[in-house]
């Protein structure tokens, strides 16, 4: 393997950073890195669990301000300065001795709360310094884009899971969805502050994928050879249907996410049932807010046409706005089925 050695405890190797964005199934190719952790390393690939087993959440928490606080800090333990400051010198060592130890050619970082999380240049150098700290220098950032409305329908379906209690997504300049959604916002940042590396937008859209899998796609992206006998994780598919939202909606009315710092698990059974139960039919938004998205973002999106995909006539293929899902059960027995689900506490 052809490393070079910079230190005792350094070590220049090719990282590759894929960094989002959130509703491109992430979760798919974390479950499939995973299970083919072993695999992976005998081809000289690194994937660490230092910075976090599946998601590699561990390495955007680290770049945080020192002052930030969120959900996420929270359920993490890590609200003051001293823990975070604390915390992200844990982090870099473990990383340094587990890259050290395992000997690869390359390390691979999976996280989509690098994008979504880290919204602030500072933020974003001090994931650069994180890594460069580990002897990482040569950088290849790899991001998926999808089309904004359907990533609104998407984040909305989530949101709620999470105890939002909006009765539809909000428009396009609320603070999270744009900054997910405004993808010339998204490179334009890692470009200014990874100016040496190499950035790379995948289009996420399903009959473009290499090899026809989001799997493939992001193996190939990242050098990796394809191997028959990888482990392919199940259906990692979360929608909820429009019966699902309304259901979890009340619900989240009486059961809060978070209790005392740490996650509801009663919330999280029921969340769970509601999936598989109410997942069939996948919720649409109302089409005034999908037209909202399309017409808040169509610069951006030709922005990116022209920089990074000057062949392609528009970034995402033009289609018909789809018809918003409805419900035809009534309000009271939808109540009475939430109820019973709190009633019952694990579905």
């Amino acid at each position: 393997m052809n490393r070079k050695i910079r230190s005792s405890n350094e070590i220049d190797m090719k990282c590759y950073l894929h960094i989002g964005t959130e509703k491109t199934a992430t979760k798919t190719i974390q479950s499939f890195l995973h299970l083919n952790r072993e695999k992976l390393l005998k081809y000289g690939t690194i994937f660490t669990k230092s910075a976090g087993t599946h998601n590699n959440i561990k390495l955007p928490l680290a770049a945080y301000n020192l002052t930030r606080r969120d959900e996420l800090t929270r359920i993490y333990g890590i609200n003051s300065p001293k823990t975070r400051q604390t915390n992200r010198q844990k982090l870099i060592r473990k990383l340094k001795n587990e890259i050290n130890n395992l000997h690869g050619e390359s390390v691979l970082f999976s996280s989509e709360h690098i994008q979504s999380r880290l919204i602030t240049l500072k933020e974003i150098r001090r994931l650069k310094s994180i890594l460069n700290e580990l002897g990482i220098e040569d950088i290849t950032i790899i991001i998926y884009l999808r089309k904004p409305a359907d990533l609104a329908n998407s984040l909305y379906s989530t949101a709620v899971k999470y105890g939002s209690l909006d009765d539809s997504p909000p428009p396009p300049s609320q603070k999270y969805f744009q900054n997910i959604c405004n993808h010339r916002r998204t490179l334009r940042k890692f470009q200014s502050v990874f100016r040496n590396s190499t950035i790379i937008p995948r289009l996420f859209i399903f009959n473009e994928l290499k090899g026809g899998s989001i799997l493939t796609d992001f193996c190939e992206t990242c050098g990796l050879p394809w191997q028959t006998d990888f482990i392919i994780p199940e259906n990692q598919n979360e929608s909820l249907s429009i019966l699902g939202i309304e259901i979890l909606r009340r619900i989240n009315k009486q059961l809060p996410y978070i209790i005392n710092g740490k996650l509801n698990k009663q919330r999280l059974k029921i969340v769970h049932y509601i999936q598989e139960k109410y997942s069939d039919q996948k919720y649409i938004m109302p089409e005034n807010i999908y037209q909202q998205y399309y017409s808040e973002f169509q610069k951006s999106n030709q922005w990116v046409r022209k920089t990074y995909f000057p062949d392609r006539n528009t970034l995402f293929p033009l289609s018909n706005i789809p018809e918003e899902t409805r419900t035809d059960l009534p309000s009271e027995k939808i109540d009475e089925i939430a109820n019973e689900l709190i009633t019952r506490g694990d579905g």
